[in-house]
Parts: C-alpha cells; sequence; structure tokens
C-alpha cells in the first residue's frame, strides 16, 4: 500500500487471540492484519478504496475489513465514488468498524490530518487475501 515491500510475519500470540474474537464479533475470517502507526496528526491516509481483486472472494463480490483504533481519536471520512454523500466518523481508542458488502466498490474512505492532535494512533486493518484465481 504504501509502495514499499514488506515481509509478513508470524502472528503473535496476542494479535492471534484478537484477531479470533473480531473474527466471532464480525462472522467472517481474515488471515492477515495490517497495524499502520500515525506518529501525530501530521500523518494520514488520502482517499482510496480497497478494492484489490486479492481481497474479493471468488464466490461473492465483497470485501470485509475490521479496523480497530487505539491512541489518539481521529476523523475518519467516507465519500460515495458517484455521489456527492460524504460521511464523518471520529474514531476513538478501542472503536473497531467494519467495511463490507459493496463499501469497497462505492465509497472511497480517508484518515484525515489535523495539527491541533499530538499523541499517536495505532490501526489494525483485519482483511483476508485469497489466492490468485486460476483462468
Amino acid at each position: 500500500y504504501s509502495g514499499s515491500a514488506k515481509q509478513a510475519l508470524l502472528w503473535h500470540p496476542a494479535l492471534f487471540r484478537l484477531k479470533q474474537h473480531i473474527e466471532q464479533l464480525v462472522g467472517h475470517p481474515f488471515n492477515s492484519c495490517l497495524a499502520n502507526l500515525y506518529e501525530n496528526g501530521s500523518q494520514a491516509v488520502g482517499w482510496h478504496s480497497d478494492d484489490e481483486p486479492s481481497l474479493r472472494s471468488p464466490q461473492q463480490d465483497n470485501v470485509v475489513i475490521a479496523s480497530l483504533s487505539f491512541g489518539a481519536t481521529r476523523k475518519f471520512c467516507f465519500k460515495h465514488k458517484f455521489k456527492q454523500e460524504k460521511v464523518e466518523l471520529m474514531l476513538h481508542s478501542g472503536q473497531l468498524i467494519v467495511m463490507r458488502g459493496q463499501t469497497q466498490r462505492y465509497w472511497k474512505h480517508a484518515l484525515m490530518k489535523s495539527s491541533k492532535i499530538t499523541e499517536p494512533r495505532l490501526n489494525l486493518t483485519f482483511r483476508y487475501f485469497y489466492p490468485a484465481q486460476q483462468g
């Protein structure tokens, strides 16, 4: 996502237990976790959709992503790709949001910058990557 290759690591036991708990809450399996540290409000992520083919189930054309926040409260926004709709959320420490169904097809999302935020935020996004399809 950042343009640089990252080496996958084995699950730490505590992170694996957290993954299992989130799977029970969400009703969907996950086989990866992407961790992002935002040191302060000057660090953010721009508008994007997580719509890579490797995230879509071969049986269903949808993506499920569970996003868990720790640390500073930050503004997280959605904007519709085709309509003039926008939704803003304040993500608090310990808050879990789940993007599923057609969210990635019709909406972009971003973590907004804020010069007022001086504390760090850690975000864990749980995803399921499907093997490449033979065609």
